[in-house]
């Protein structure tokens, strides 16, 4: 079984199933419900074809949640070049990490994240100019005129269920789903073309600029000493006293 670091960080906030992982049989015998998302960049080569690194756990998380200040600092999906800058300066990282994490190869988004670009974009009642009008066709499709806001769409079109580069190449086609996605390449001037055109092109240099920058993510503010907590859960505060015992004692015990 792997050693596992002490200095830790969780990095990956995905949805890769964890239990057939050589560490999940390891926290169940120590009590330890061990959360997918603590594991999940381990795998995704295997599950996805994508990038593959060593995952740091046991991140110490709050024993408190803060949707205001989680609203405030993470760039919502309609916003602006700009504004996505200054959110990532605020928290010492640049712009290139936004572009470089590239993780919309995968998931899906609401109607409602993304409707106002399809039919009333800026409040003009025209479509959003930078999507792809064959593109807009499809989205109206799947997201009609006062629809349901919950249905979803596929962030990447292309290649849904591949963690690959294109991403990039949706972007360059003006085929983002999101408003905050395309505003990296359509936006004149943006810092972040550039970076974007090579990634488009070599998917290697994707990779490798993917895993360092999930690492950097990783490392956000950790708490340390005795701050905090390492949850027996990720998505959840441990319950009791010797829950989280349970999971203080793994950690010391393998590192």
């Amino acid at each position: 079984m792997p050693r596992i670091p002490r200095r830790l960080a969780r990095t990956l906030q995905g949805s890769f199933a964890a239990t057939g992982t050589p560490w999940h049989s390891s926290f169940q015998r120590h009590g330890v419900a061990l959360s997918a998302t603590n594991v999940a960049a381990f795998w995704p080569e295997r599950l996805a074809r994508g990038p593959s690194w060593s995952v740091l756990l046991g991140r110490r998380d709050s024993t408190t949640a803060n949707q205001t200040g989680a609203n405030t600092s993470i760039p919502a999906p309609f916003e602006s070049l700009s504004n996505i800058t200054a959110k990532f300066s605020a928290v010492g990282l640049n712009l290139c990490l936004f572009l470089q994490i590239g993780a919309h190869t995968f998931g899906r988004a609401q109607c409602r994240q993304f409707s106002n670009r399809l039919y009333n974009f800026s409040g003009a009642g025209q479509p959003d100019p930078t999507l792809n009008t064959t593109y807009l066709a499809n989205l109206r499709q799947i997201c009609p005129q006062n629809g349901s806001g919950f249905v979803v769409a596929n962030l990447d079109p292309t290649t849904p269920n591949t963690f690959d580069n294109n991403y990039f190449s949706n972007l360059q086609n003006l085929q983002g789903l999101l408003h905050s996605d395309q505003e990296l390449f359509s936006t004149s001037g943006a810092p972040t073309i550039s970076l974007l055109n090579l990634f488009s092109s070599n998917q290697s240099a994707f990779f490798q600029n993917f895993v360092q920058s999930m690492i950097n993510m990783g490392n956000i503010s950790p708490l340390v000493g005795s701050n905090g907590e390492i949850r027996a859960n990720c998505r959840r505060v441990n319950g009791n006293l010797v829950s989280r015992l349970a999971v203080e004692a793994h950690f010391v015990f393998f590192a």
